[in-house]
């Protein structure tokens, strides 16, 4: 098996750069969707621990958590912008 050299195109790997030919990689979200994101589940969690430590009963800290994220999610959303 015979393995190709690729074409010489002139240029050449930057010292800057992580790994020659490699573009550079976006995040999956950003910072601020992040912030958000991050902020609603930290809402949720608190929301559902405190209806756990009420009702001990998870199906209703579940159902007081999802009201929470919800929630906080709009809220931030528009306080962030």
């Amino acid at each position: 098996m015979r393995v190709r050299r690729p074409a010489a195109d002139g240029n050449t790997p930057c010292a800057k750069s992580r790994s020659p030919g490699a573009a550079r990689r976006r995040g999956l979200l950003s910072l601020r969707d992040a912030v958000i994101l991050a902020g609603g589940l930290a809402a949720a969690a608190g929301a559902g621990v405190l209806a756990y430590l009420v009702a001990r009963n998870l199906a209703a800290a579940a159902l007081a958590a999802a009201p929470a994220f919800a929630g906080t999610v709009t809220f931030l959303n528009t306080l962030i912008d």
